[in-house]
């Protein structure tokens, strides 16, 4: 067993620290991050925009419109899995109840 607290981002907005924070220890590319199929992402063409964006200007758009960021995210102190891919979150939390890892001293956060 894993507990776990969930977040509605809905409720409560992801601040621009957290996406950065998240970004660094997800090994994922920032593109990752957002939700390509949210209507928002198609109509402000994002696709065609993002390479021409640094990181900051895209943290600042993720943490200014939740909509635009790709769920689940399980986030942990030492990694974060963005959106679901069930063999990558299997790997990867096997391997953490396995290595021992147990989360140490954490919380982990799904939202």
């Amino acid at each position: 067993n894993i507990h776990y607290s969930v977040r509605d981002i809905s409720a409560k907005k992801v601040k621009y620290h957290e996406i950065k924070n998240w970004h660094k220890v997800s090994n994922c590319s920032l593109n990752d991050f957002f939700a390509t199929e949210n209507p928002m992402y198609k109509r402000t063409k994002l696709k065609e925009r993002l390479p021409n964006m640094g990181n900051r200007e895209q943290y600042e758009m993720l943490s200014s419109n939740n909509q635009l960021i790709k769920c689940p995210i399980l986030i942990c102190s030492e990694f974060a899995l963005i959106g679901f891919r069930m063999d990558e979150w299997e790997e990867k939390l096997v391997c953490e109840k396995v290595c021992g890892k147990e989360f140490q001293n954490d919380n982990p956060k799904l939202l």
